[in-house]
């Protein structure tokens, strides 16, 4: 490589530092100090290279909007600016803009010079500590892109700015407590039912028109609970990778790769623990990812990369965030301010929550799965642990620290039905299973169970609507799957033998509680025997009691006859009569042994079945494979003497662009619908609307067709199959995504079929293309 190439690389370098940190805002804090310095006569002429207020100049690349520096600042230049921040009305966003009072030459005008805004809302203690971050930052920076070199940042400066936050946070605690500025600074943690309440309201949110899809709800629902179960920021969140996903033991796991506080990865390492709650399944993580997944596609190696997709998908988020802020009834307490929530609400939920638990788990705990420090000592020799770091996990997942939910192991299935599983083919249960990373793959096999345990519950037909992309799925529409699988998933707490699973971050007093129930349980029973034993006892002494005094006089009676003759009587004495009852009383054949034998057989047979282990019938077998689906003909109830392809009131569906390619080829065998190709929307479609999806689903398809003809990949329509659909659609779709968009988006995902309609028919409109009819179709 020559020097030139060499330098091209370190110019990138230094633009992907600077993109990291701009995250952050510095670049953004550093335009606003520019602006500061520029409006203000004095610090113009101590501060900026140019002291023309007409020509400024300003730095190249990235750093454009920031004007030139004189470096490096003296101590004197610092203070002077931070003095004219800390008197600035005009900084705070969303606040009634004040007079800017000008600094010349360290001179503040004001009429009192030790507090001159006392009655302006300035910015925030933090903001402030942040401009000083971020300034420092700037001057140290070395960046040939920009034409800026780097500077000193003398421990003097440190020291004398420090002094000045340190003054300035007593001036805004004397303008909150006399109502000037307000007392809560950034956003606000919300409550657990607002938590409760904002995850009701994504996992139930429908499209509205063209603004939202069905994707909209799945991604703020999945979005939230990562957020909260990791305590992480919304950028980790935003950068998650299918890779870094894993089901270790009873846990699904993800790890990190960089944090705010360790922008290069060195210390970032440990994963997190993210535990299902199927008690409370509006709020289980498992569930939403399971929804997640099986309702959308991902049709190659590249698609899988990002676990959402497209580019800054925290903005997105912070968007259905606030719509649904605005549309949750006011009646609903969320805990806080509406305007006080925002991304950073979920993290402070998540770490109040725990650390505020008189049974959780303790700060350094929190802190440590937070990515906070906890201190440079304990930074240096404490590390995040399997058991504490679990711990945290199963309090966040809203567990309750009991005996009956808080060591609950993940819902799964026996051995022998993941082997079934594994020989049906997991290519046929989730199509592109096999486009996903090893691990990723894994937790798709561990995350099934809760989509077949709230299937079988009757959670999930409540929770998601009919026309849910999920029921559109092919674990859904091939019939009879989940109906021979529902009785298969195992609920378990603490240990599974089976599974070889065990619970992990499960404190003694959990296990102490078990023990204890468990005993209570064990001496209820033993109770419980003892009184039956008792009852029956009692109920053969009385029998006995009956009988002896029904049956002993005459058989006394006919005993003492036999001692006499017919010549005269033997004598009779009271030990001849005792042995005489006796006898009677231990017979073999006497009331007393026939009672006590059949108490015996009683016992016998109360122990054999309180020893006896129920077996299930034999398994029921999987359905066949994928097939194309010959549907039902439906009657109306209308009257029109017409057979139908659909039942009365079909709505065409919407949703990604491969559940409806595998509907329009193979049919809904759960509604017993034919391929959708063959339905006539003269006759079989009421609804204008309908008509016209169906429409620009045709448009589509035939465009997917016709790059697949071309391609090679088949001869015509007719060799789309049952066994092969997935196939062609995953080598034709990228290539319409490249025709349809200029910049083809790193992380792009299945999108919405009429959203590839609209901008099919606008790209058509300019460039003509072969269609395919629907005859070839």
């Amino acid at each position: 490589m020559n020097e030139n190439h060499l330098r091209e690389i370190a110019q990138g370098q230094a633009q992907r530092s600077v993109k990291d940190r701009s995250k952050d805002g510095y670049l953004s804090r550093m335009k606003t100090l520019s602006d500061v310095m520029f409006k203000n006569p004095g610090l113009r002429r101590t501060c900026l290279e140019s002291e023309d207020e007409d020509e400024p100049t300003f730095y190249i690349g990235l750093a454009h909007k920031i004007r030139r520096l004189k470096l490096p600042m003296s101590k004197d230049a610092v203070m002077l600016l931070f003095a004219a921040i800390s008197v600035d009305g005009s900084l705070p966003q969303k606040r009634k803009r004040s007079a800017v009072v000008d600094v010349d030459q360290g001179t503040v005008e004001t009429t009192d010079s030790l507090h001159p805004s006392r009655r302006i809302a300035t910015v925030s203690a933090q903001s402030y500590q942040n401009f000083k971050s971020s300034l420092k930052w700037f001057v140290q920076a070395h960046f040939p892109a920009w034409e800026k070199e780097g500077s000193t940042w003398s421990d003097e400066v440190d020291r004398a700015v420090q002094q000045q936050i340190h003054g300035y946070k007593k001036d805004v605690g004397e303008k909150k407590r006399i109502g000037v500025m307000e007392k809560k600074e950034g956003k606000s943690k919300y409550s657990k039912l607002g938590y409760i309440t904002l995850c009701k309201y994504f996992n139930t949110l429908k499209p509205n028109g063209r603004d939202h899809t069905w994707n909209e709800g799945m991604f703020a629902s999945a979005f939230t609970k990562f957020s909260v179960h990791t305590i992480g920021r919304s950028d980790n969140i935003n950068d998650i990778l299918l890779r870094h996903l894993d089901f270790q033991n009873d846990a699904l796991t993800v790890m990190f790769v960089t944090t705010k506080s360790d922008q290069s990865g060195e210390t970032t390492s440990e994963i997190k623990r993210l535990f299902a709650n199927p008690f409370l399944p509006d709020v289980c993580l498992h569930l939403d990812l399971a929804i997640f997944i099986f309702s959308t596609h991902r049709h190659s190696e590249a698609e899988c990369t990002y676990f959402f997709g497209g580019d800054d998908q925290n903005k997105r988020y912070y968007k259905i965030l606030r719509k649904a802020c605005a549309e949750i009834p006011d009646t609903v307490d969320l805990g806080c301010a509406r305007a006080d929530i925002g991304t950073h609400s979920n993290r402070k939920f998540a770490e109040s929550m725990a650390v505020s638990r008189l049974d959780g788990p303790n700060r350094t705990q929190v802190c440590l799965r937070a990515g906070q420090s906890v201190g440079r000592t304990q930074d240096c020799y404490m590390s995040q642990e399997d058991d504490g770091d679990a711990f945290v996990g199963r309090t966040v997942a809203l567990l309750q620290m009991t005996a009956d939910e808080f060591d609950v192991l993940p819902l799964h299935f026996p051995p022998e039905v993941e082997d079934r599983l594994n020989d049906y083919g997991w290519e046929n249960i989730y199509p592109g299973y096999e486009h996903h990373p090893f691990t990723f793959q894994r937790v798709i096999r561990h995350l099934l169970p809760n989509l077949i345990y709230h299937y079988g519950t009757g959670h999930l037909q409540e929770r998601c609507h009919p026309d849910h992309p999920l029921w559109r799925s092919a674990l859904f529409t091939r019939t009879g799957f989940l109906e021979s699988l529902k009785n298969e998933v195992l609920l378990l707490f603490a240990n599974s033998d089976v599974a070889g699973v065990h619970a992990e971050g499960v404190p003694p007093t959990v296990v102490m509680c078990r023990e204890i129930r468990f005993e209570n349980e064990r001496a209820k029973q033993r109770h419980e025997e003892v009184l039956f034993k008792f009852d029956a006892t009692m109920g053969e002494l009385q029998g006995l009691k009956k009988s002896m005094k029904e049956e002993l006089p005459t058989l006394l009676v006919q005993d003492i006859q036999k001692r006499f003759e017919i010549n005269g009587a033997l004598p009779v004495t009271v030990d001849n009569i005792s042995d005489i009852v006796g006898n009677i009383i231990n017979a073999e054949d006497g009331a007393i042994n026939r009672i006590l034998r059949s108490q015996e057989a009683m016992h016998a047979q109360s122990r054999t079945s309180a020893g006896h282990i129920a077996t299930t019938d034999e398994a029921t077998p999987l359905p066949q494979l994928a097939t194309v689906h010959g549907g039902e003909l439906h009657v109306w109830p209308t009257g029109d003497g017409v057979f139908h392809k659909v039942p009365y009131g079909f709505c065409w569906p919407s949703g990604g662009a491969f559940s409806l390619w595998d509907l329009w080829f193979n049919g809904n065998p759960a509604l017993k619908i034919c391929p959708y190709k063959f339905i006539d929307p003269s006759k079989d479609l009421v609804d204008a609307r309908c008509k016209v999806n169906r429409a620009r689903t045709s448009k589509v398809i035939a465009k997917l067709t016709q790059i697949a003809v071309d391609r090679t990949l088949i001869t015509s329509s007719r060799g789309i199959t049952a066994t092969n659909y997935t196939e062609v659609f995953d080598n034709a779709y990228p290539i319409l995504i490249e025709e349809l968009y200029e910049s083809v988006k790193q992380r792009s995902n299945d999108l919405n079929m009429y959203t590839l309609a609209n901008r099919l028919y606008a790209h058509t409109a300019h460039t003509p293309d072969r269609d395919i009819t629907e005859d070839h179709l």
